[in-house]
């Protein structure tokens, strides 16, 4: 953990989190004035009776995510010796804090769903063959020989969106080699965690609306049924209102 460098990629996130917790506000004009700027902020205008703020420009899943992991992390780590950071902390109080609370959320956020991913990955290989040393060939190549490892190890969210991504196709694509020409055997509760998984790609990442937007069409290959159909869709609508509270509370 480097807290010199300041991460704009990470740090923006965590301070959302923090704000979301300790303020109850998408706001970040306290984390900043706290633990010093970052970038991948936007400068919010002042509007509508309100003050002008600091909003991170990330989109919003893993600093959601991270709201629960950190407000359970504020009260158990004082028992640990590690005490919340104030405004009136002095600063290497503050740092520890924050590292603190970085590790935290890289851990419970990030890093044990890319594990929990890799396990998953390797069993949906089964159906592709039944070699052990080329199916964790396989995974090893993608945990560690690609940028997954790197992000993996942030409190950001390019690998979560690339798990979701696959997830999401692997949930259709095993859907349908399963029900081979029977669409009456695919399954609402599949079709649902589908969408939902292609929504997520969104609401972790902004630019990965055309892939989401790819996948949802391959889903359509698959749930074209109105039961399963309209599952699909309220999976992806879940994550469709989170974006837009976000929006709207945040800009």
């Amino acid at each position: 953990y480097l807290a010199a460098v300041n991460n704009p990629n990470e740090n923006v996130r965590t301070y959302m989190t923090m704000a979301i917790v300790e303020k109850q506000t998408f706001a970040l004009d306290a984390m900043v004035a706290r633990y010093g700027w970052v970038n991948d902020m936007a400068r919010v205008p002042a509007m509508n009776g309100k003050p002008a703020h600091y909003a991170s420009v990330k989109a919003p899943l893993v600093s959601l995510a991270g709201v629960p992991v950190y407000a359970a992390f504020s009260k158990v780590a004082p028992w640990f010796g590690v005490r919340p950071a104030t405004d009136e902390s002095p600063r290497d109080a503050k740092v520890a804090w924050f590292r603190a609370s970085t590790w935290a959320l890289r851990i419970v956020v990030v890093q044990i769903p890319c594990f929990l991913f890799l396990l998953w990955f390797e069993r949906w290989l089964r159906a592709t063959t039944d070699d052990l040393v080329i199916r964790l060939a396989c995974v090893a190549a993608a945990g560690l020989g690609t940028n997954y490892l790197a992000y993996a190890n942030m409190f950001a969210s390019h690998a979560l969106c690339g798990v979701a991504a696959f997830v999401g196709f692997g949930l259709i694509e095993r859907e349908l080699r399963l029900s081979r020409e029977h669409a009456r055997l695919r399954r609402a509760s599949i079709a649902f965690l589908a969408g939902l998984f292609i929504g997520m790609t969104v609401n972790l990442e902004y630019h990965a609306l055309p892939m989401a937007i790819v996948l949802s069409l391959f889903g359509l290959t698959a749930f074209y049924r109105p039961k399963t159909l309209l599952a699909f869709v309220l999976g992806g609508a879940l994550n469709a209102g989170v974006m837009m509270f976000f929006q709207w509370r945040a800009f």
